[in-house]
């Protein structure tokens, strides 16, 4: 074997050291305690990881990308195997059983240079440099979401760490309604998104909120309408009362599709945050949920019989409402119908909420509920 030309030589010691890796003289003179400068690194360095070695000293050897060799204490780097969800232990028997490579191959690791004189090097130092950078990144383009523990609390939201990082996340943020329990957040693990660094105080802020609406089209597209859900009360208003499921959907349960005991509690105001309730999914609109608790199999079976009783026909019925769109008119108790702007301009006159007027059933759609009015004795065939 030829002695190898790229091996550095390194003062202080004659030995030569014959081997086809270029870094065997830089492990021998650091094994035997050789003064060591490499003129191309510098301290700060962010070098790509090649592999490991676990070295008779109980250090372990990273081999770069650059065929350059850094050297850190295995007991020192216990924040980095934290992250992997390794002890120190576990850590060595990984490098051992050269499991680590595939790791390496398929997502990286670096190493940053602490002390280029004595080859220290870091991965948890080079693990800050890496993910803060990403996190940077994140703010403009949002493509990632990242597990965060929920450390603490203040008065505007949660102190929570991030691959490593210390972060903040608003309490308007960190929950799709209104939290009404801050404490019971703390040692939750939740996924985030980055929203914003604070350059003054050198923090990033996160927001589960971010990443709810960053999945929400696609978890949304895995419910079925007609489904049966079982939520918890977030809040009400004057239209009735909103509902949670799995920390993630929010639908509202109006007071007119609330079955009488549920209506009698909503009227009384005796819903609180927290309180269980089980509800249909009615429909989606604008990525909200829309509740009922009528049970969708009956309530289709009572349209059809409607249908077959009325559809073509004339009927008196109620201005309840004046949308933008049209009139919304009562035909029976609980059974309303549109009547279009374009419909409400051929009678005349100005039509009035609390007006009974007659107009013909034009359709009668089962499928979704909707009955369509006209003031003429016109039928379609088609959707509306």
């Amino acid at each position: 074997m030829k002695e190898n030309k790229n091996v550095v030589k390194k003062a202080g010691d004659a030995t030569r050291v014959y081997c086809h890796e270029d870094y065997a003289q830089e492990l021998y003179d650091r094994m035997n305690d050789v003064e060591v400068y490499t003129k191309d690194l510098k301290n700060g360095d962010l070098l790509k990881v090649r592999d490991f070695n676990i070295l008779r000293s109980g250090e372990v050897e990273v081999v770069c990308d650059n065929f350059e060799s850094l050297f850190f204490e295995a007991n020192k780097e216990k924040k980095y195997y934290d992250m992997l969800g390794y002890t120190e232990e576990m850590f060595i028997d990984w490098v051992r059983s050269g499991q680590h490579r595939e790791y390496l191959e398929e997502h990286g690791m670096h190493v940053v240079v602490e002390n280029v004189a004595s080859r220290k090097g870091s991965l948890y130092q080079a693990h800050l440099r890496t993910i803060m950078r990403e996190f940077r990144s994140q703010i403009q383009k949002p493509t990632s979401a990242y597990m965060a523990k929920v450390t603490g609390k203040n008065q505007g939201g949660f102190m929570v760490e991030v691959s490593g990082i210390k972060a903040f996340m608003p309490g308007s943020l960190a929950a799709a309604n209104k939290i009404n329990d801050f404490d019971s957040y703390i040692g939750k693990t939740i996924f985030v998104m980055i929203e914003d660094y604070l350059a003054p105080s050198d923090m990033f802020v996160v927001s589960y909120k971010k990443y709810l609406d960053y999945i929400l089209p696609s978890k949304l597209a895995e419910l079925e309408r007609n489904q049966l859900l079982e939520g918890n009360v977030t809040g009400t208003s004057k239209f009735g009362v909103f509902v949670e499921f799995d920390e993630i959907y929010t639908g509202l349960l109006h007071t007119a599709e609330m079955n009488m005991e549920t209506l009698e509690k909503f009227n009384n105001r005796e819903f609180r945050p927290g309180d269980p309730l089980q509800v249909w999914l009615k429909d989606i609109k604008d990525n909200k949920l829309i509740l009922t608790e009528v049970d969708p199999s009956i309530k289709q079976n009572e349209m059809e019989e409607f249908k077959s009783q009325v559809e073509g026909n004339m009927k008196e019925a109620l201005i309840i409402s004046i949308k933008p769109h049209g009139a919304l008119m009562e035909l029976e108790k609980g059974v309303l119908g549109l009547l279009p702007v374009k419909e409400m301009k051929k009678s005349g006159r100005r039509l009035n909420v609390g007006e009974r007027l007659d107009v013909f059933i034009k359709k009668v759609d089962t499928s979704t509920g909707k009955i369509y009015l006209t003031l003429n004795d016109e039928r379609i065939t088609t959707e509306v």
